[in-house]
């Protein structure tokens, strides 16, 4: 018997060994020692010149304060509104939490590290955060009392991310700034701007208070008081912005998971195959015409029971709703048609009214991007569709750019403020076009197939330049990104020049499943073993065909980028993110009870 428990036996210890040794490779991961209070936040002076000035006190404003005043800058953080409070932006990817943690080291803001860990996050700053392990998709028929199994699946995550409950996220990070420096004034509307006419920016709040800075940034989001006061910033109708959308949400409580409504469909569970439940991620509900997001605050077991739900619709196939029918009437309304939707939401009660906007989108003429006395954040100089969750990411990739370039010497900055611009058109007309895509493909369930093929294959192209960074930054040089990587995004670079010809065949009245696919399984852009394979996670398996295709058939601008990475420290990396983020009272929880 002794030979035959020493396999079992062997491999246990093996396991105890290998954690051994990570716990020492990895040591007390600042991610989870407790931020340490100030007792005294700085209060503003009327008579001080400030370094900057940032409009908008939400994550945007709030990370890129902390990050300003690390490069020694004396920040001045305004808002019309106070905390804890209402925002959208609540779903974290693995992209979203590679820059917090690229944020985090190079500007030595651990808490930032923290943000993308559920655990860490609950046990730091919110015992309202949830669990994100998937994205998961399940496609709708107009009357349909049973969706197709074929068309319901999760796309598993590498490693666990969070859903974050925002008002006490945003609250968090705003005392943050603060502990730091950072001098706020809260709940207050600028009444008067004055940019790029005197020696320095002068800013008059309604409450009478003035202030002065050398720069100003606005982080505020559409209603960017920028907008309104330099003349003619924003393009109309959106310029060539190809997605028209609007939204209608609330956070809900009563709603019941999407796995108990499937599994009461049958008297067996719902043949889907998947490794984790729906109500472990990010549903999206997807009909033609639009798409829905759920995102649970309630199942990581913490103290929040809400859960964020949202429409959003494509204007030309659901067009405004009359002026006399409420927004909680025209959610009724949408509900009774679906009603494989309608069942997860029998019980639901909103916690607070329902919000509905018109178009989603807006942009900023290229020039008016920035001037010599002011810039604008990503959220201020467009707005693009939430579909595939990545605001996060843009905000904190055009933050980090925004923030080297305030702390640059002064020659350095109108250089960096230009590929600042430059990159949030191009991520913001790219996000747009992807999401274009999928709006195009929800006619068709297999074309929308195709769609999430194109979206998964167009991340992992964006995944790699920012370990290239990760790498640039742990070598000691500027976290920039090289000029290789913004031209493949740019007017003729190979990201723009493919995804163009995709949106052009998709337009066409004659398109066809066998079509699309075609040019995409030919794409030097797009990884084939994604367009040719079923829907599974990102396994390692497929990263490291996706890698091999990379170096070796992409495209060539591609291909020299894939090339720069230091393949072995980029999987030290990854497993360092495993360990960290790997939450063992969780994982015993899914695998000894049900749902």
């Amino acid at each position: 018997a002794l030979p035959i428990l020493a396999i079992p036996l062997s491999g246990a210890l093996l396991i105890g060994v290998l954690a051994i040794i990570l716990y020492v490779w990895i040591p007390t991961d600042p991610l989870i020692v407790v931020h340490e209070r100030s007792k005294h936040w700085r209060s503003c002076q009327s008579d001080e010149i400030y370094d900057v000035a940032i409009l908008g006190g939400g994550f945007a404003g709030t990370s890129l304060a902390s990050m300003l005043r690390k490069g020694n800058k004396t920040v001045l953080l305004i808002d019309s509104n106070t905390h804890p409070r209402f925002a959208l932006g609540e779903s974290i990817i693995p992209p979203s939490s590679k820059w917090l943690d690229l944020i985090g080291h190079h500007w030595d803001l651990p808490v930032l590290r923290g943000l993308f860990t559920p655990t860490i996050n609950r046990n730091m700053l919110s015992k309202s955060s949830g669990i994100k392990n998937n994205f998961g998709y399940v496609y709708h028929r107009p009357g349909e009392e049973q969706p197709s199994p074929k068309y319901a699946f999760t796309y598993n995550l590498q490693f666990e991310e969070a859903h974050m409950y925002r008002a006490d996220t945003d609250a968090f990070l705003a005392s943050y700034a603060m502990d730091l420096g950072t001098c706020a004034s809260f709940g207050t509307k600028v009444q008067e701007l004055k940019v790029e006419t005197e020696e320095n920016v002068q800013i008059v709040l309604q409450n009478g208070q003035k202030y002065q800075a050398r720069f100003l940034v606005d982080a505020a989001g559409f209603g960017s008081p920028l907008a309104k006061t330099i003349p003619n910033m924003r393009i109309p109708n959106a310029g060539n912005m190809k997605t028209t959308s609007r939204t209608l949400f609330t956070h809900l409580h009563g709603v019941i998971p999407y796995d108990l409504v499937l599994n009461s469909l049958n008297s067996s569970s719902y043949p889907i195959k998947r490794s984790y439940r729906f109500h472990e991620g990010t549903l999206h509900h997807v009909f033609d015409g639009g798409w829905m997001w759920v995102i649970p605050f309630d199942n990581g077991g913490g103290s929040q029971r809400a859960v964020s739900v949202g429409v959003n619709f494509d204007t030309s196939r659901w067009p405004d709703t009359p002026e006399n029918q409420s927004p909680q009437e025209e959610w009724d309304a949408f509900l009774a048609q679906f009603p494989a939707v309608q069942a997860q939401f029998k019980h639901a009660q909103p916690l607070m009214p329902w919000i509905r906007t018109k178009r989603l989108q807006w942009t900023t003429y290229p020039e008016k991007l920035h001037g010599k006395q002011y810039a604008l954040s990503m959220h201020a100089a467009m707005g693009i569709d939430a579909l595939y969750s990545r605001g996060l990411y843009n905000a904190l990739a055009i933050n980090h750019m925004l923030a080297l370039s305030l702390t640059a010497p002064s020659a350095e900055r109108d250089k960096l403020l230009d590929l600042t611009g430059e990159h949030i058109l191009q991520l913001g007309e790219l996000n747009d076009k992807i999401i274009y895509i999928s709006y195009l493909s929800y006619r068709d369930p297999e074309m929308w197939l195709l769609a999430i093929k194109c979206w998964r294959s167009l991340s992992f192209v964006h995944a790699v330049p920012l370990v290239w960074l990760q790498q640039q930054d742990a070598e000691g040089k500027d976290m920039v990104f090289s000029r290789r990587y913004l031209d493949i995004l740019a007017e003729g670079g190979s990201i723009k020049t493919e995804v163009d010809e995709i949106i052009a065949l998709m337009e066409r009245s004659d398109a066809s499943y066998d079509m699309v696919y075609d040019r995409m399984k030919n794409s030097t852009v797009l990884c084939p073993h994604i367009v040719t394979n079923d829907l599974p996670g990102l396994t390692a398996h497929a990263i490291k065909t996706c890698i091999g295709w990379m170096r070796l058939e992409a495209h060539p601008e591609l291909r020299s980028i894939a090339n720069d990475i230091n393949l072995f420290g980029t999987v030290m990396e990854a497993l360092k993110t495993a360990w960290k983020s790997f939450n063992i009272p969780y994982f015993l929880a899914r695998h000894t009870q049900s749902i």
